[in-house]
């Protein structure tokens, strides 16, 4: 007699097998849903970030232009595991204000190869032996026009700014002739072909010569006394891994993205000399993102609508045995026998039901991973793996647990309460109905006295009525969050944020900010074009503010790695306007003094306009002053690198602060986003503060944006004449709304199964109702009510709790959208912008997610239905558990 419950346990479950698979159907599908969308994200990034480290190298940052002490205090970093640095000898400029970066061959510490081998490249022909001598990249190779051709020489300008031992900023230049000894080129395996294209990569040019050897240097073949540029000049680029080989977990190991920043700023390196690897620290920021928010909104709904499900099943089909508990009650057994005999149950269908689950989410996901297949991975032969991540086995097993927990709680206390009498009593019967009410008379009335019974019956278990219509209302809260059209609003909003015009050309990396500039017949030739609507050619620059240590805030020169010493120069944004460009794009964000003034010099001061502002990412996560108690009519001295005739030489020059520009320029203003201070002045003015006068930035906008074959003329011509960094608003349209369509096709994945989920919820809910009530239903049937009216019963029940759910699903979507709109005006303030948003119905997923949801309530109904509709009245009258 020991064993003899737990015998019964699994004899019930074999006895009433469409029980048993239901349950275990209930609790496979759940886990196998959580489990196989979590582990198909983790994989998906996982493969791409192996595919980036392959192709950009297993690098996390470099460090550029950056002092040996800054480098020393890098090499004890307990963060860092490799390290390996070169000589930064400033840039080399073509004729054209085109630049490539200039480094050494060997560092203070360690040699250049291994720098190569870091970021997956490899050295072709040999390395510079003197600093007449150099070698290219093979983005460098191409602005020279030299491709593979070794020993062909160039011209070009050797160019370094530095600060010297006084603290004064100085410029060093000189013409220069290099014989090209080698190449750098990207390195792959044998088994591939051509380069690959995987991810976005800033377009640095690097060149490498012999550099500046001296007795402290402790490189392998440097030679003493070698010069290139003055040794105060030289600082270093640092390239480095952090440790992530020996982290503790694997949530460790991915958890580099922030060491970036923190490092530096541990370091006393400013943020603007960060470049990290920007494909790869991305691919495993997000990652850990995934890790971390396994349970954020979305992965909490469907755990809460898989968690109702169980519940929901258990409870139904606990309740279908109770004659069979209060027969064993009737021969003997105790309370705490027939308990332990569900708690047995229970832990077999969890057990069970969690294995099967793992592996069906595991077929899930191998599925999902050639579905999702991405096409970077078939370019490098990369064959998609799966990971299963600890932590997500973990959270997959502690649901399926809780689940099954919480559904048995309930059965076990309501089991331990039968007693023997219910083995004569008639299960069947329910609580006696009071008279109907003034309500109930209305309702049928209004729906007859089929449409009355079955919104009535909502009431016979109030507790599975809830949970049904929880059930649905998450699938429509879902819906409506995915389908709202004030996504559109947030990336339309964003778009305009950083996309001023319809295309621009600005400097980038690769552009001498001092000597590139745009030929004006360009910039009259697209203005002639008939697809052009309008065109804005200005100048952004660069220039020194010169501030005394008082004037400037510390957390400002924390953020961008200065010494606090008694005379400061920060460097800043220097952009000239014309007068009409003035008046049309600035004249919202002027919050004191005059925009009309920065026309104009005054007692021979240029006026400018200032934008004094930072953006702290660290600590606060908003904006501050840089110059503390600037103000309309101060002077300030600026240094900047001025164009005397063929020459240019630093020069300082003193100018006049005419207006102040308010904060919501950083969002609202002409598309810099600037990081740092930043001077706007008459394009008038060019020529007094920098010796001359040119454009090295373009805004268009088109007559028809919408036209890509226009687009495209447009496009084309200005990435054939301009040598600059192209952008365009198509482009960055086209990768939102492709992010939208990956985002809503996971959705509608997470979509089909809550809405399967819950046409389960409501088919069992209904059978469950049918059952109940099976001899009130078949009396009546007995005394006239044919098929069809109980079908119309059931479908009305069906449609109450359609209506319930859409109405409940309503509005959780309406208070989690105002809230959504809520964060983002808030996030947005930090941009200078004051209102981001406004809220919208969501009128098409309401529509949706009801239309959606009378459907799966009457398929529910429909397969409840087919099980009564064929029985005999007799049948339905007897006992069905006889």
């Amino acid at each position: 007699m020991k064993n003899i419950y737990s015998k019964l346990s699994i004899k019930y479950l074999t006895k009433n097998k469409n029980r048993t698979v239901m349950m275990f159907l209930g609790v496979i599908a759940a886990i196998a849903l959580i489990f196989g969308l979590n582990t198909v994200r983790i994989s998906q990034s996982m493969n791409k970030a192996n595919a980036l480290k392959k192709v950009y190298g297993s690098y996390h940052t470099e460090y550029v232009g950056i002092t040996l002490d800054q480098l020393n205090k890098l090499m004890g970093d307990k963060d860092i595991s490799k390290i390996d640095d070169v000589q930064n000898l400033g840039e080399i400029v073509t004729d054209n204000g085109l630049k490539t970066e200039l480094k050494s061959f060997e560092g203070k510490y360690v040699y250049a190869p291994y720098y190569f081998s870091m970021k997956s490249q490899e050295l072709i022909g040999r390395k510079a032996r003197n600093n007449n001598e150099i070698v290219l990249d093979e983005e460098a190779a191409k602005i020279f026009g030299i491709k593979d051709k070794l020993g062909k020489e160039i011209t070009v300008t050797l160019k370094k700014e530095y600060t010297d031992k006084n603290g004064k900023e100085q410029l060093f230049t000189e013409k220069k002739k290099f014989k090209v000894v080698g190449f750098v080129k990207r390195k792959y395996e044998d088994n591939i072909r051509g380069a690959v294209q995987v991810g976005a990569e800033m377009s640095r040019r690097i060149a490498y010569t012999y550099g500046n050897g001296s007795d402290e240097l402790q490189g392998i073949s440097f030679t003493k006394n070698q010069r290139i540029i003055p040794d105060e000049a030289v600082t270093y680029d640092s390239i480095v891994k952090f440790k992530t080989d020996k982290a503790k977990s694997f949530r460790e190991s991915i958890a580099v993205g922030n060491k970036v920043e923190q490092v530096a700023m541990r370091n006393g390196i400013g943020r603007p000399t960060l470049y990290p690897n920007s494909n790869y620290i991305s691919e495993l920021s997000n990652i850990q993102f995934l890790l971390e928010n396994m349970y954020d909104k979305n992965n909490m709904i469907i755990i809460l609508t898989v968690i109702l499900l169980i519940f929901n099943i258990f409870n139904i089909m606990w309740g279908e045995i109770i004659r069979e508990v209060s027969l064993l009650r009737l021969v003997g057994a105790t309370k705490n026998k027939v308990r332990m005999m569900i708690i047995y149950q229970s832990a077999i269908i969890a057990v069970i039901g969690t294995i099967l689950g793992i592996l069906a989410g595991i077929v899930f996901s191998k599925v999902g991973l050639m579905v999702f297949k991405d096409s970077s991975l078939t370019a490098l032969k990369i064959k998609p793996k799966l990971y299963i991540e600890s932590g997500i086995l973990v959270q997959t097993v502690v649901v399926s647990l809780i689940s099954v927990v919480i559904a048995t709680i309930p059965p076990i206390i309501k089991i331990g309460r039968v007693s023997s009498l219910n083995a004569v009593r008639d299960i069947s019967t329910h609580k006696r109905r009071e008279k109907q009410g003034v309500f109930g008379r209305f309702l049928q009335k209004v729906f007859g006295i089929y449409g009355y019974m079955g919104m009535r019956n909502l009431t016979l278990k109030k507790s599975r009525t809830l949970i049904s219509v929880i059930s649905i209302a998450l699938g429509g809260y879902m819906i409506m969050n995915t389908f709202t059209s004030m996504m559109g609003e947030i990336d339309n909003n964003i778009t305009d944020i950083y996309y001023k015009y319809d295309i621009e050309a600005t400097p980038g990396v690769s552009n001498d900010i001092d000597t590139f500039g745009i030929d004006k017949k360009y910039v009259e030739s697209l203005n002639g074009m008939n697809e052009v609507e309008s065109i804005n050619a200005r100048f952004d620059g660069e220039a020194n503010v010169q501030l005394k240590k008082e004037s400037a805030n510390k957390r400002a020169l924390k953020y961008y790695g200065i010494k606090e010493t008694d005379n400061i120069d920060l460097l800043s944004h220097m952009r000239f306007y014309t007068n009409d460009a003035i008046d049309e794009r600035m004249k919202d964000y002027i919050k004191d003094g005059s925009l009309d003034s920065i026309k104009h010099t005054k007692d021979g001061y240029v006026n400018v306009a200032v934008l004094n502002y930072f953006y702290d990412p660290i600590d606060t996560h908003t904006y501050h002053e840089v110059i503390k108690g600037l103000k309309v009519g101060d002077i300030i001295p600026i240094n900047v690198n001025y164009h005397n005739g063929d020459k240019i030489e630093r020069k300082t020059i003193n100018i006049r602060v005419g207006a102040l520009i308010s904060q919501s320029w950083l969002g609202y203003g002409d598309q810099l986003l600037p990081s740092r201070v930043e001077l706007i002045t008459s394009d008038r003015n060019m020529k007094a503060i920098f010796g001359k006068e040119t454009f090295n930035k373009i805004g268009i906008n088109l007559k028809d944006s919408n036209t890509d074959a226009e687009n495209k003329k447009v496009i084309d011509y200005v990435e054939d004449n301009i040598p600059a960094r192209i952008s365009n608003r198509f482009n960055f349209e086209k990768e939102q709304r492709m992010a939208e369509l990956e985002m809503r096709k996971e959705a509608i994945i997470s979509l089909i199964l809550i809405v399967l989920i819950s046409i389960l919820n409501i088919f069992c809910t209904v059978r469950a109702n049918l059952i109940v009530r099976r001899k009130e239903i078949f009396t009546m049937r007995a005394l006239g009510m044919d098929v069809s009216g109980m079908k119309k019963m059931n479908r009305f029940e069906a449609l109450t709790y359609g209506v319930l759910s859409s109405i409940v699903g309503i509005a959780i979507a309406v208070v989690s959208l105002l809230k959504m709109v809520k964060w983002h005006n808030d996030a947005y303030v930090n941009f200078g912008i004051e209102h981001f948003m406004d809220f919208t119905f969501p009128t098409g997923g309401a529509l949706v997610f009801v239309i959606t949801t009378i459907i799966a309530c009457l398929f529910a109904v429909s397969l409840a239905n087919r099980e009564f509709a064929n029985k005999e009245i007799a049948d339905g009258i007897r006992d069905l558990d006889d």
